[in-house]
């Protein structure tokens, strides 16, 4: 049977010790990346949602909180400056979950996604011309039980790591909005929402319980029906352009606030 990526949270029964703050890293393969991943000028932000292929997505596991350390360093000469990036994460236990993850992510080239506990925006690290691989190390003995997941580029890049604003791609939605909604509620937060065919021409003109500075993604539904977003209402879009919600098809905002109750929601990208 082949192996299937699944998310590896927290042991239920941890080692004592063991921080109850759980961070979250985020590991993908490049290969199955379509597109989102473009820096803005200044070289730093990812400002878009990175887009997986049809039926892949990006997997989540548990580190100590205490023992993840991003980190890059630079290597070169003078006025050669390089970075190499590097993740190392600790994961208690050695539970067949965390096992299999580390037999089938080895030798992948990958990108590392480190989620901040306060909030702020997620760092990325690795890119598709210089990935992140997995180099494990595993401990049983008599003072700990865990796998020491370290992720190091393969090779040096020019730039340092990325502030990731976008979206992550998940194995499954937030919710799923239900069809002929026209205002649809991200009240789960930020992350994907997926829309639902209707039974007529549909258009969504806003969002309800949006929270400023987040950003909520739709996934197109297909079918005969799918919703569209026109510029106007509550919406601005690239160049004015309308979305329609076609199977494989996604676009991302960002909730402006602009009066004591009232949301502009302007376009981040779309694929």
């Amino acid at each position: 049977m082949s192996y299937t990526k699944i998310d590896v949270y927290k042991p239920v029964n941890g080692a004592a010790g063991v921080s109850s703050n759980n961070d979250n890293i985020l590991i993908f393969e490049w290969d199955e990346v379509v597109s989102g991943y473009a820096r803005d000028s200044k070289g730093v932000v990812i400002p878009s949602t990175i887009v997986m292929k049809p039926g892949c997505y990006m997997t989540r596991y548990y580190s100590t909180r205490t023992k993840t350390a991003p980190s890059y360093a630079n290597e070169g000469d003078q006025d050669s400056t390089a970075f190499k990036h590097s993740v190392d994460s600790m994961h208690p236990g050695d539970s067949e979950e965390i096992m299999e993850l580390i037999q089938n992510w080895v030798n992948k080239n990958c990108g590392v996604i480190v989620q901040k506990c306060d909030g702020t925006s997620d760092r990325l690290y690795g890119d598709p011309c210089h990935p992140m691989q997995l180099k494990p190390t595993g401990q049983d003995d008599s003072s700990a039980r865990g796998q020491q997941l370290l992720w190091e580029g393969a090779g040096t890049m020019s730039k340092v790591p990325g502030i990731y604003k976008g979206n992550v791609t998940l194995e499954s939605p937030l919710a799923v909005i239900a069809a002929d909604e026209t205002s649809p509620s991200v009240a789960l937060g930020e992350g994907q929402y997926q829309l639902s065919d209707n039974t007529g021409a549909t258009e969504i003109s806003g969002m309800d319980d949006a929270e400023d500075g987040k950003t909520y993604t739709f996934l197109g539904s297909g079918g005969a029906f799918p919703a569209s977003i026109p510029a106007g209402n509550d919406f601005l879009l690239k160049d004015g352009v309308t979305w329609n919600g076609v199977a494989g098809s996604q676009i991302t905002f960002k909730a402006f606030k602009d009066g004591a109750a009232t949301f502009k929601f302007i376009e981040v990208s779309r694929a």
